[in-house]
């Protein structure tokens, strides 16, 4: 005797297979970073590093105040990482606030536009369709992302820079000082440190720093 099967509509299994995908991305940095990137080249260095910023953003809703560096040679995908993640941060709960500092205005401001285009791909608004950028009444320009009807935001400012005042869940510094030359000199060095201590880290209680 032959047994039949039931045959799944070709549909409803792409449909499942969209949604599991879907929820992968909200739970998973590393589901996140496939859908947004899906021609990014996966390695031990990359994979590790996702395994860390899980457990950083699990010990952050725990309310630990979880600190993070990231040390590695140039062109390894550092900024790259940090933007992904402050991307996937703001949609798991947008009401969060997240301030980013570097030594130029520049590289903020590039921090910002990448993290515009992220939010404004068809994937991560399936992801995360309750955080929203860019609609009347709510600021998206070079330094400022508000996310819309929620109370988080995206800001970008310098080292040195003013944060005094302002409030502050994520805190993510890339490239705080310009280069070797600069980094020799005790003053500078000095500089960076009573800026770091002083204004950005008394800048919230309940402050995560990666």
């Amino acid at each position: 005797m032959l047994q039949t099967t039931t045959r799944i509509p070709l549909q409803k299994l792409f449909d499942e297979v969209r949604k599991g995908r879907l929820q992968w991305g909200r739970d998973s940095f590393a589901g996140f970073r496939e859908l947004i990137r899906p021609d990014m080249v996966w390695g031990w260095w990359v994979e590790q590093l996702t395994i860390e910023l899980d457990a950083f953003y699990a010990g952050m809703v725990a309310g630990k105040r979880p600190k993070m560096a990231i040390m590695a040679p140039p062109q390894h995908g550092k900024s790259w990482t940090a933007t992904d993640f402050i991307a996937w941060v703001s949609g798991q709960n947008p009401d969060l606030k997240t301030i980013f500092a570097s030594y130029s205005q520049d590289l903020g401001e590039q921090t910002n536009r990448s993290i515009q285009r992220i939010m404004r791909l068809p994937n991560y608004q399936l992801v995360f369709p309750n955080t929203r950028i860019d609609e009347q009444g709510w600021t998206c320009n070079t330094e400022l992302i508000e996310f819309v009807r929620k109370k988080g935001s995206f800001r970008n400012t310098t080292v040195e820079g003013q944060i005094n005042g302002m409030e502050l869940h994520l805190g993510v510094i890339d490239d705080p000082v310009k280069g070797r030359a600069e980094v020799q000199y005790k003053t500078a060095r000095d500089k960076t440190w009573n800026w770091f201590t002083h204004d950005f880290l008394s800048a919230s209680r309940r402050t995560a720093h990666c």
